[in-house]
């Protein structure tokens, strides 16, 4: 066959990496859509107050195009969007990126090709009970920067990544912040500080060392997962004491031990994801915040009922209440064989079944990026992209070569490699640390990767006789 055309959903990290490699490995120039107006996803998305990535900037880029510029540890949000766009024009994505352009639905025919890259956590999760708030409200996922705080009582609701993060900057604006948490998050120091100079002149001068700095980086990442795997583990229960301790010392070096219990989890360390902050619980421990802790009852006007009999006024309020797990298709409608819509038959299931992560029966030449079964916990999930994208890019060599029109995993595979999956989430810290979280739902976790890197790097390597072959 001649090579076929390529369709690309999503202009994030996901869709970025699709884009390149599709071009300069297979040399096809794909057509990319986003419904955004620029390359970013997530990192456009998210212009809060405070936006950074919780994962160590030398292993937050592109292994392809390794950034001697980042000027701080942990990189903030505007950086990590420039460095994107500057990415972007190298390979001029944007000549080939059709942008505020929603794709909708896509549909197999027999002589089509469709191969797309869609990302996770896209659509805020709004709940019900929220919209009847007539004050202002706003997600951190779809943030006002121009927002002005200064004197208003703000309510932030969630205390995930992005409360973790934004709360230190609005309580030195708000007259006064309420912080609604139904329960503790363990919080763990960020080690957060500047590249000096020359430092990021020795890595423009050795690529070496970017290099270099990035293996280190991802064997510390590495090593850390035994604390998911088994949250009994030796490991974990020193980092459980560790992660006490320092939160401790933190809280009362700002005078507040009575928040030492209202703040510490009584669930493993890693059920839910780790949040890595050097000012947030300092700024719980601020005069003009107050922590209000269980269920909030109902929201009337601008009054927000807690479970302990309390009722607060907010002018504000700030939803940092995550995303929508199951919506990583977002409002895409993908049909394949015989009209068979995906996440219809995903919501049918209790588990949303695919082969490798990557690869779907009755859903030929469609490969989807960072769904099911391939985020992470302990380190940074460019990496299990970078694996998918390779693995994407065997079956379509492997098309090419072989004058295939199309490929579909096998039934019996996808069930095989669905059913490991399950069992092999067993034991871990995701499913049984006594916690509630977005990992898991219906008793399930298919967010995540069950092992580690190495383990998901080793399990995607491509072969012909996991897959029906359409001549």
């Amino acid at each position: 066959m001649s090579k076929p055309s390529v369709g690309i959903i999503g202009a994030g990290f996901s869709g970025m990496i699709a884009a390149i490699q599709v071009r300069t490995q297979l040399g096809i120039t794909p057509k990319v859509f986003d419904y955004l107006p620029d390359v970013g996803g997530t990192w456009l998305a998210n212009q809060y107050s405070g936006c950074a990535c919780d994962i160590p900037s030398g292993l937050y880029n592109f292994s392809f195009a390794l950034n001697p510029e980042w000027s701080t540890t942990y990189s903030p949000q505007p950086e990590i969007y420039d460095y994107m766009r500057s990415v972007a024009r190298q390979h001029k994505m944007y000549d080939y990126t059709l942008f505020n352009t929603e794709v909708l639905s896509v549909n197999w025919l027999e002589e089509s090709k469709h191969y797309c890259g869609i990302g996770p956590l896209r659509i805020p999760h709004i709940p019900e009970e929220f919209k009847s708030f007539t004050g202002t409200t706003i997600h951190t996922a779809v943030w006002n920067p121009s927002m002005d705080f200064k004197d208003k009582i703000v309510a932030v609701i969630g205390n995930g990544a992005s409360a973790v993060q934004a709360i230190p900057c609005l309580q030195t604006k708000a007259k006064h912040l309420y912080s609604y948490q139904r329960s503790a998050t363990w919080v763990a120091p960020r080690y957060q500080y500047k590249y000096p100079g020359f430092i990021k002149l020795l890595f423009r001068w050795f690529p070496i060392l970017l290099r270099l700095q990035r293996y280190v980086l991802f064997l510390i990442h590495e090593a850390t997962f035994p604390l998911f795997k088994n949250s009994r583990s030796l490991l974990a229960r020193f980092v459980r004491w560790w992660f006490k301790v320092d939160m401790r010392l933190r809280l009362a070096r700002r005078g507040r031990t009575d928040l030492v219990p209202v703040l510490t989890p009584d669930y493993a360390v890693g059920c839910k994801r780790i949040a890595r902050s050097e000012n947030y619980l300092e700024a719980l421990a601020s005069p003009n915040v107050t922590v209000k802790m269980g269920k909030i009852t109902k929201v009337q006007g601008q009054t927000i009922y807690h479970e302990d009999g309390s009722e607060t006024h907010a002018d504000v309020l700030v939803l940092a209440s995550g995303f929508e797990v199951k919506g990583c298709l977002g409002n895409l409608k993908v049909h394949g064989r015989n009209g068979v819509e995906l996440n219809s038959l995903w919501s049918k299931n209790d588990y949303p079944s695919t082969f490798k992560t990557v690869a779907i029966h009755n859903f030929p030449n469609f490969f989807l990026l960072l769904g099911p079964n391939s985020g992470l916990g302990h380190n940074s999930v460019l990496l299990m992209i970078e694996i998918q994208v390779k693995y994407t890019l065997d079956a379509i060599k492997y098309m090419i070569k072989n004058k295939l029109k199309a490929l579909e995993p096998k039934l019996e595979h996808q069930n095989a490699f669905s059913q490991r999956m399950v069992k092999d989430m067993q034991g871990t810290t995701w499913l049984n640390g006594g916690c509630t979280s977005y990992y898991k739902a219906n008793g399930a976790v298919f967010a995540l990767w069950p092992s580690s890197v190495i383990s998901f790097w080793m399990e995607l390597g491509f072969n012909k006789k996991h897959f029906v072959q359409h001549v």
